[in-house]
């Protein structure tokens, strides 16, 4: 027979893993459309330094030329900030 505290780790032991691999999962897409963001960044900032025109850049790349402009106007790599979505659930999850 298992004791309250070895149910309790068993049933939620297959949760946690789940929601580690979900976290992980996530945190592997996150790091790779930072890699694409960073790539375009320094793409434009290259083509930039060789005289392209904004809006040469615009069509060779395939971007927006407020994006263009946008990557420009920043001295450097502009990171995304963390946002914390709030739940009506938090107050009840421990």
């Amino acid at each position: 027979m298992l004791t309250a505290s070895q149910t309790a780790t068993a049933l939620t032991a297959p949760s946690d893993a789940r929601s580690l691999r979900r976290s992980t999962t996530d945190q592997i897409a996150r790091q790779a459309r930072r890699a694409r963001r960073f790539a375009r960044d320094q793409e434009v900032r290259a083509l930039h330094a060789q005289g392209v025109s904004k809006r040469h850049m615009v069509r060779q790349l395939q971007m927006r030329r407020t994006t263009v402009i946008r990557d420009l106007h920043t001295t450097t790599f502009p990171e995304r900030a963390q946002s914390r979505r709030i739940s009506s659930l938090d107050p009840y999850v421990a």
